[in-house]
Order: C-alpha cells, then sequence, then structure tokens
C-alpha cells in the first residue's frame, strides 16, 4: 500500500553546486509555510561505498539499497497507523541531493519533483577551490598559509581535471535529460528556491485537496479569505512533452 502523503523530490547538480545547501533552504521554507510538515534530506554525498577509493563514476553509490530505503519510506505496512498519529494532515516529503540524483531510473520513476542546478564549469571550479579552501583553514584553525595553499590547488586541480571533469561529462551531465525543472545557478539562490518550492507546494495542495494556494516570496500562509498571488511556476499547465526535452531550461 503507497502512503501518498509520502513523496521524494531529487535534486542534482555538478560538483561544487551547492545542492545540499540548496536542500538546506528548501527545507527552512517550506518548514515556514507549512508547520506540520517533516522533511527529510537524504544526502547521496554520506552514501559513498568508499570515500577514501572512489571510482567517479555510478559505481561509488549502491544504487538498490538507497531505492530500497526509499520505497521503504513510501510503502509500508504501517501506513494507516503513521497517519493516525498525524491526524490525517502532515505531509513527509524526503529531498534526495547530489551529483548523482537524477542517474538510477528506479528512484527518477518514485521521484515526484525532478530538479537539476546548472553551472558552467569554470564557475564550479571556483567554487570547488573556494569550499576546498575554507575546510583547510577550518581544520587547521587557521588561515591557509601560501604554501599549503599552492599545494592545495595544485591537488584539487590535478583531482578536477584527472576524475571530476571526466565524471561530469560522462555520468553527471547527462542525466540533466530527466529532471522536470533546470535552474541555471546563476539566477541566485532566492528564485532557485522560490521556484522548487512553489513546485513542491502544489504537490502538497494536490495531495491535501483543500484549495489552498501557498505563497512563495514571502514566506507565509496568506490569512483566510484573501487572494493568494499567481503561482510562480505552473507545473500542472506547463506539462512535459515526453517527445520533447521533458524539461524546463530556464537558461
Amino acid at each position: 500500500m503507497i502512503d501518498k502523503k509520502t513523496f521524494v523530490v531529487s535534486i542534482a547538480g555538478g560538483h561544487g553546486t551547492g545542492v545540499y545547501e540548496l536542500s538546506l533552504r528548501i527545507k527552512d521554507d517550506l518548514k515556514v509555510l507549512f508547520k506540520k510538515i517533516k522533511i527529510d534530506i537524504v544526502n547521496l554525498d554520506d552514501l559513498i561505498i568508499d570515500p577514501e577509493h572512489r571510482k567517479y563514476n555510478d559505481k561509488d553509490y549502491a544504487f538498490e539499497d538507497i531505492y530500497e530505503k526509499l520505497t521503504h519510506c513510501i510503502v509500508g505496512k504501517n501506513i494507516e497507523k503513521a497517519d493516525t498519529e498525524r491526524g490525517g494532515e502532515d505531509v513527509k516529503i524526503i529531498i534526495l541531493c547530489g551529483s548523482y540524483a537524477l542517474y538510477n531510473i528506479k528512484i527518477n520513476e518514485i521521484s515526484k519533483l525532478k530538479v537539476y542546478l546548472d553551472d558552467d564549469s569554470d564557475q564550479r571550479l571556483i567554487n570547488l577551490i573556494s569550499m576546498n579552501g575554507k575546510k583547510t583553514a577550518d581544520e587547521q584553525n587557521k588561515a591557509v598559509t601560501a604554501e599549503n595553499d599552492k599545494e592545495m590547488l595544485s591537488k584539487l586541480l590535478h583531482n578536477y581535471l584527472e576524475h571530476l571533469r571526466p565524471e561530469m561529462q560522462k555520468y553527471i551531465e547527462p542525466t540533466k535529460i530527466h529532471s522536470d525543472l533546470i535552474i541555471p545557478n546563476q539566477t541566485g539562490d532566492e528564485i532557485g528556491v522560490a521556484i522548487i518550492v512553489d513546485g513542491i507546494v502544489k504537490i502538497i495542495e494536490k495531495i491535501k485537496h483543500d484549495g489552498i494556494r501557498y505563497p512563495v516570496f514571502n514566506n507565509k500562509v496568506l490569512p483566510e479569505g484573501s487572494s493568494p498571488s499567481p503561482p510562480l511556476w505552473d507545473f500542472e499547465a506547463e506539462m512535459m512533452d515526453v517527445e520533447k526535452d521533458r524539461y524546463y531550461d530556464l537558461a
């Protein structure tokens, strides 16, 4: 039996695009809109089989295990009991984020909304350098010196050229064809988050069948009887055409 109040949202993107940070922002905004909602974030970066000996391909992840865990949350034997405990009103969202979030066909089939966060290779590399430099400084509890900064940069560039760039081109970037929505990172966090939240709100509205519209930008539910703002992006009105690209590209 399927728990219709539980659904998966998949958010993918290249290295350094900040898909996990974006997922946290989405979670915070949804918590403001829906007080009883439950949101779990599954970060694929935490599920790499052997981080010390990466293969830099799909073999780094046990997708079958991940799929089983996701479906266990959606399909279960104790759904009626869970609904009683929620008072029949709560909705649970599982946000699956990571570079390979759109890679597995079976996971894509159970995902209600599939998002790809896009960025050009130069910006991703800049982000990686910035993120790695901050991490190194934090670990050493001091500013990165010129000497170890040079060594760190050399290792990062080697890893990027030898592993991350080929991985991106062969395994990650092609998965954006599976997305419902492509968001260029240049649009900024506020717009990107608002568009995704608006899409998730529509899924929740459909589940709850209450006809209430929740605006996205002011991060609060409108008072009863007031007129809500029109949705930022109408996923229902602009359904994907399987014979065409099957995704929205905002670039």
